[in-house]
């Protein structure tokens, strides 16, 4: 592994598990999936109230994500860390508010994000 290879790694993973904007990417695609198996249209309703990104943030988070699609060990720690987020978000259902950075969010839309039809492995 050549020491560039090895920066980028670092850099990202350190991107990857520090950036709140991360969270909030994973958040919006959390909010994708539940809109998509809501079966009333009432939970659709309440699911696209929430707005989460700019669309700079967009912009950005795309062109990182092709970085990470390009390094399989960028792929994995982003898959670990969507994966320790969901642990938090399933955590936090429990509390009545919480506030992360500019997004406020009331129990039952921390119980709607958390919820999974089913795991895709």
């Amino acid at each position: 592994m050549t020491p560039q290879e090895m920066i980028t790694i670092v850099l990202g993973t350190a991107v990857i598990w520090g950036a709140a904007s991360m969270f909030k990417k994973y958040l919006d695609h959390r909010r994708e999936i539940r809109a998509l198996e809501a079966k009333n249209e009432s939970e659709k309703q309440f699911l696209n109230t929430m707005t989460i990104m700019s669309q700079e943030e967009t912009k950005r988070m795309e062109i990182f994500q092709k970085v990470i699609d390009g390094i399989p060990q960028l792929k994995q720690q982003q898959d670990i860390a969507d994966d320790a987020k969901a642990e938090l978000l399933k955590s936090l259902s429990n509390a009545k508010n919480v506030e992360f950075a500019d997004i406020n969010l009331d129990q039952e839309m921390t119980k709607q994000l958390s919820t999974n039809a089913r795991k895709n492995l």
